[in-house]
C-alpha cells in the first residue's frame, strides 16, 4: 500500500467485526478485525480501508478505535448491515468520489463524511453506512 492511500476490501462479511477470507466452508469461521490488524501490520499512517462487506462494522466503536489505533490508519468505512451488491457498488462510486476529493487528513475525512451524510443522505441510511476516523 506504499503508493495507494485506500484499500477496498470486498468480502461477505458478519456483523461480529468479521470477514469471509477464503473458503468459508473449509474454514468456518470469520477473520476478526484484530486478526485483520495483525496482517495489515502498523503501518497504514494517513489511509483507509473500505470494507465492501455486510455487517462488518456494525460492533463496538471501541473495537473499531482500536482496529484505527493498531493499523494507523486514518478511517474506515463501511456497512453496519447486510446490503444489496448493486446499490452498495454504486453507492461506493460516489464515496470513493468523496474521500478523494479531501486532504487525507482526519479533518479532510470528517468533510468526506459530512459531504455523503448530505448529498446522500438516503443511500447512507438505508445502507447503514459508517464512517470511524481515528482519534489519536
Amino acid at each position: 500500500m506504499k503508493n495507494f492511500k485506500i484499500l477496498y476490501l470486498a468480502f461477505h462479511g458478519s456483523k461480529e467485526g468479521g470477514l469471509h477470507i477464503g473458503d468459508q466452508r473449509k474454514v468456518n469461521k470469520d477473520t476478526p478485525l484484530e486478526t485483520l490488524s495483525e496482517i495489515l501490520g502498523e503501518n497504514l499512517n494517513g489511509r483507509i480501508i473500505h470494507f465492501g462487506s455486510c455487517g462488518t462494522l456494525a460492533v463496538d466503536r471501541r473495537r473499531i478505535q482500536k482496529f484505527l489505533r493498531k493499523t494507523g490508519l486514518l478511517a474506515v468505512t463501511g456497512y453496519k448491515k447486510e446490503v444489496d451488491w448493486m446499490y452498495s457498488a454504486s453507492f461506493e462510486v460516489l464515496l470513493l468520489d468523496a474521500i478523494t476529493r479531501v486532504p487525507f487528513s482526519a479533518e479532510g475525512m470528517i468533510e468526506a463524511r459530512e459531504n455523503m451524510l448530505d448529498q446522500h443522505k438516503a443511500m447512507c441510511k438505508k445502507l447503514n453506512f459508517r464512517m470511524e476516523i481515528n482519534e489519536s
